[in-house]
């Protein structure tokens, strides 16, 4: 017997994890970016960013939620008088992501790099209500954290630190 799946898709969601680690901790980065999507009853949600900063010092931390100021509709209806297309998408997406500007800079400017590669998983109409409500999306991180195990990632968010080269006994 076969069985159909009728799970609703609403997009794909966004995993990032980085690390660096020093003499003192060892840091890891998550970012999850979700897209604009509906929930269950339709309602609209924008982009949002779930970041958090664990370390040797504070293995266990909450996630943050930021989202974006702005939907798809409101950015394209704002940057309607753009004639040139390529120059009107551009407007239209920095205006949509500009609230993730922030957290990207704080990975540059801190020299964390990629642990493995980015993890993309189906994001539902019930994750959007999660998102909507200002919860944490639990199954989605379910979802993340499956496809981290199968991808090899390591058991531990948090890097081992990094021990000078000589040591002064």
């Amino acid at each position: 017997m076969t069985t159909l799946n009728d799970t609703i898709i609403s997009g794909h969601a966004l995993y990032l994890e980085l690390i660096r680690s020093d003499a003192t901790s060892g840091y890891c980065q998550q970012f999850i970016l979700t897209p604009e999507g509906k929930t269950t009853d339709g309602r609209v949600v924008p982009m949002t960013m779930y970041r958090r900063r664990l370390s040797t010092n504070a293995p266990r931390k909450t996630w943050q939620q930021i989202g974006s100021a702005h939907t798809a509709a409101f950015a394209i209806e704002t940057n309607k008088s753009i004639y040139d297309s390529h120059d009107r998408l551009e407007a239209v997406l920095n205006q949509m992501t500009s609230f993730m500007v922030k957290g990207m800079q704080s990975i540059a400017d801190n020299h964390y790099t990629l642990r493995i590669k980015p993890i993309i998983v189906e994001v539902t109409p019930i994750d959007m209500d999660d998102i909507k409500n200002g919860k944490t999306p639990y199954k989605l991180l379910g979802r993340f954290w499956k496809v981290r195990k199968v991808l090899g990632f390591p058991k531990d968010f948090i890097p081992e630190r990094v021990h000078p080269s000589t040591t002064v006994l």
